[in-house]
């Protein structure tokens, strides 16, 4: 077919063979080569590969992917369930879970726990048997592999444990919690993990250094030590002998009521205080459901870029953004007075608007936000060409109702802030009263340094440090800091907007787009800054 000339360049193809007769002045032109399967561009001299010209593994029985977690990086919003995943003895079907905890975790068994029985060791190396699911029916592995040979195709060496209990009858509990390496990656090797599910005494070697993501992710506990459980009293737990974030999803905060999955060596994962050995028959016939799945470092899923479980939650905040409920990788929220646009969320230039993350009954977001806890945000943001003359442009405030509970940052307009247009203004708070740490408005000390220019596209970070305090970066550069480490406001549990600041006001909200949002739990330096400007500017 004839060439379609864009200037001295050519869009050339489909072709058998690479096109001949160009020179250096036709920089810039391409071909897709139907025999090599290529997207090719001359660079002035030679045809260069520039794409294979066939979409990434989805999952499907004709594009079996590498592994659970490569498929949620290269489709992030998909949802749980049945993918084919290849091995090296063809492809198999394998339920992922895509949504809770970061996703992207292989799901090799789960089982309906009766009476306070617990999940066994056979359940992971016995014959496969079923078809992976969501519901609450047990199945081993998955088509002709056992939960062991999932390990031995996608765990690598060392794995991420995910556990997850749902209460199936008698009552509504749905709780999950992941267990990783404090210096991020991988923590389990295949022989401690099956010790995990054996009777007591287990033997072997226990790890050290464990962080604990637990409450469906909001919370999260560093340097624990794993411990022998054989028969402990419910007291001796209570008091605190076995440490409690490794014993049960809700720690201190649930009580005896709550008790979930141990990952402690000896009878162990059970659900609920295991089986009558130790402590069982507490819940009266009450069914259970436990889920075990795991996830290798060595890909990173889109929620937690750093491969160690830090991030909270991720919005791309694209059209094809899909909403996710609390405790998954990505939560629920409302679009306010606009639509979704190619490059974020665009919103009107007037009136009240913005995209909401809502806080739901106990778990949210803002709860790392507050106290002595590291954390961080960042994003992607462009001012439009003509803002308006809007008060100040709020990119992001995470209270909503209440001025000065949350962090905060904005783009200051031309009647307010420090009296310097288009800067960054950085907000946080001790008291839920004033903005005392991060000053903003109400001091010059809060103002940043950069210009932010209409039309074009800057990515920020805001993250505090428990030693050191407080930095802002605009572009891998770092526009404000503040060495305050005092302890943040943590009373209530509040919405969080994107796009405009606590109560929606008329003349805060952003005149432009947002995307890219991203929340984690911990304080970024400045080569995971350059990392994230990297992957989403």
């Amino acid at each position: 077919m004839s060439p379609i000339y864009v200037g001295n360049r050519r869009v050339i193809g489909p072709e058998s063979s690479d096109p001949t007769g160009l020179v250096a002045n036709d920089e810039g032109s391409v071909v897709y080569n139907t025999t090599d399967d290529k997207l090719k561009a001359w660079d002035g001299s030679a045809w260069q590969n520039v794409g294979s010209g066939s979409i990434a593994p989805n999952g499907s029985s004709s594009f079996p992917a590498v592994s659970a977690a490569q498929l949620l990086s290269d489709y992030p919003n998909l949802n749980s369930g049945v993918y084919y995943l290849q091995t090296s003895g063809g492809s198999v079907q394998v339920y992922c879970e895509m949504e809770r905890m970061g996703g992207g975790w292989i799901i090799p068994f789960q089982h309906q726990c009766t009476n306070d029985e617990g999940l066994a060791e056979t359940l992971f190396t016995g014959a496969a048997s079923g078809t992976p699911n969501s519901g609450s029916s047990d199945f081993q592995g998955a088509g002709s592999l056992t939960g062991s040979q999932l390990w031995d195709n996608y765990g690598s060496t060392e794995v991420m444990v995910y556990a997850r209990e749902i209460q199936t009858s008698g009552g509504s509990y749905d709780e999950t919690h992941a267990y990783v390496s404090s210096s991020g990656g991988n923590i389990f090797s295949k022989p401690n993990f099956q010790d995990l599910l054996n009777p007591a005494p287990a033997n072997g070697g226990y790890e050290s250094g464990i962080t604990v993501v637990y409450r469906n992710g909001t919370r999260k506990e560093d340097l624990k030590q794993q411990t022998v459980w054989s028969t402990p009293s419910l007291i001796t737990i209570n008091n605190g002998a076995i440490d409690q974030e490794l014993y049960y999803c809700n720690g201190q905060d649930g009580g005896d009521s709550n008790w979930s999955f141990a990952l402690m060596r000896g009878g162990t994962p059970y659900p609920r205080l295991a089986n009558s050995a130790n402590g069982g028959n507490r819940h009266n016939g009450v069914t259970r459901w436990g889920q075990l799945g795991f996830r290798a470092a060595s890909v990173s899923v889109p929620v937690d870029p750093f491969g160690d479980m830090s991030g909270v939650g991720y919005f791309p905040l694209t059209n094809t953004f899909t909403n996710k409920s609390v405790g998954y990788t990505q939560f629920n929220g409302t679009n306010i007075n606009g639509t979704y646009t190619a490059d974020g969320i665009t919103w009107a230039n007037v009136g009240g608007n913005g995209f909401q993350i809502p806080a739901p009954n106990s778990e949210s977001i803002g709860e790392w936000f507050q106290g002595d806890q590291d954390w961080a945000i960042s994003m992607v943001f462009k001012m439009d060409a003509n803002p308006g003359t809007a008060t100040n442009r709020a990119l992001i405030h995470l209270s909503n109702n209440d001025d000065h509970a949350r962090p905060a940052f904005w783009v200051t307009g031309p009647n307010r802030g420090a009296g310097v247009a288009n800067k960054m203004e950085w907000f946080s708070s001790s008291n839920g009263s004033s903005w005392d740490i991060a000053r903003g408005d109400t001091n010059a000390s809060g103002l940043g340094s950069t210009t932010i220019a209409a039309g074009t596209k800057y990515h920020v970070v805001f993250t505090r440090s428990g030693t050191s305090g407080l930095t802002g970066y605009v572009n891998k550069t770092v526009d404000w800091s503040d060495s305050s480490t005092a302890s943040h406001y943590a009373s209530g549990d509040y919405e969080i907007n994107i796009g405009n600041w606590f109560n929606f006001l008329t003349n805060y909200g952003w005149h432009g787009s947002i995307k890219n949002v991203r929340f984690f739990r911990k304080n970024l330096v400045q080569a995971d800054v350059n990392a994230l400007y990297a992957l989403d500017f």
